[in-house]
C-alpha cells in the first residue's frame, strides 16, 4: 500500500501483512496528493519495495534481454544498439541492494558501464558475498 509517512515526511510503500490491527479510515484528506509524484513513476522507482537515491545509470546489455529491460523501465526507454548483440541504455534507478540483485539474475547479460561509483558500488557487493562462501 502506497501513502504518505509522517514520520518519513515521503510518500513511501507500506507492508500490508505489517499493519497491526484495522486501520481507521479518514474521512477527510489528512495530506495533500504530492505533485511530484505518480503511481507509475513511484513503481518504476522502487525494486521490491526499497527506494534509494535516484540516479541516472548506463546499461550495456545482451540484445537477448532487450525484452526484460523494457519491461522493467518502459516503452520510452531510448536503447542504442552497440554491438550486433549488445545494447546500451541510460535509465534513472534507485540504487538500492534490490536493483543490484535484479542485475545479478541476468547472469552477466546485463552490466553497469557507469557512473563509476555504482559499478564500483555493485563490485563491493559482490566481493562481500563471494568472500563469505
Amino acid at each position: 500500500m502506497i501513502g504518505h509517512s509522517e514520520k518519513h515526511k515521503k510518500v513511501v510503500a507500506f507492508r500490508v501483512d505489517r499493519i497491526c490491527g484495522i486501520p481507521e479510515v479518514i474521512k477527510k484528506e489528512s495530506h495533500p496528493d504530492p505533485q511530484e509524484i505518480t503511481i507509475e513513476k513511484y513503481v518504476s522507482d522502487s525494486y521490491h519495495m526499497m527506494t534509494g537515491d535516484t540516479t541516472t545509470v548506463t546499461l550495456r546489455f545482451d540484445s537477448s534481454v532487450t525484452d526484460a529491460i523494457v519491461d522493467r523501465f518502459g516503452q520510452n526507454l531510448d536503447i542504442t544498439f552497440f554491438r550486433k548483440n549488445e545494447c546500451i541504455a541510460q535509465v534513472d534507478v534507485p540504487i538500492n541492494n534490490a536493483f543490484f540483485a535484479w542485475l545479478f539474475g541476468f547472469d552477466g547479460k546485463v552490466m553497469i558501464s557507469g557512473p563509476s561509483q555504482v559499478k564500483e558500488q555493485y563490485i563491493r557487493l559482490v566481493s562481500r558475498a563471494m568472500a563469505r562462501l
